[in-house]
């Protein structure tokens, strides 16, 4: 059986990518483990990556026969724009160029906070929203890089009986 994290993360792909969500920008989500090129090298277009925190949630024992997960999972925005994104005159980027990224952050965050319900998963457990956070609008070293990234964070709660 897929480990509580990874379907989670399947699950939130398939919100991010139904067929009647629109976006302030349009993406394709996907899941994986964060193992991008740090210079987003290739990345053409925009990325919306999936991936659960590998620290700092919990697994306990909720009673004798239960466990309580509390897995939180990123949803990463990420974008290399082009040299003619930037000003010509001071180098650095065109607000309006990096702007509809940070829309996009509040869309995806307002979307997962707005439902505050469960997560179906393949297995007829249910996964609980519990919480929603930006941690990072915009990574400033990367923008200065010409790069944006930013991160949206959602918590769930889940109960799964103890084998």
């Amino acid at each position: 059986m897929t480990s509580i994290p990874i379907r989670i993360a399947n699950a939130v792909v398939t919100e991010l990518n139904h067929s009647d969500r629109t976006w302030a920008v349009p993406f394709r989500a996907t899941r994986g483990y964060a193992d991008w090129d740090k210079d987003y090298k290739g990345l053409d277009d925009v990325s919306v990556d999936v991936v659960f925190v590998t620290r700092g949630w919990t697994v306990e024992l909720d009673d004798e026969t239960t466990l309580r997960y509390a897995p939180q999972i990123d949803i990463a925005v990420r974008k290399r724009f082009k040299p003619d994104d930037r000003d010509a005159a001071t180098g650095r980027l065109r607000a309006g160029k990096v702007d509809p990224y940070v829309d996009l952050l509040e869309d995806i965050f307002a979307y997962f906070s707005g439902q505050r319900n469960t997560t179906p998963l393949e297995d007829e457990t249910t996964a609980t929203w519990v919480d929603s956070d930006i941690p990072s609008w915009v990574n400033q070293a990367k923008l200065r890089k010409g790069m944006f990234e930013g991160v949206v964070r959602l918590t769930y709660e889940i109960t799964k009986a103890n084998p």
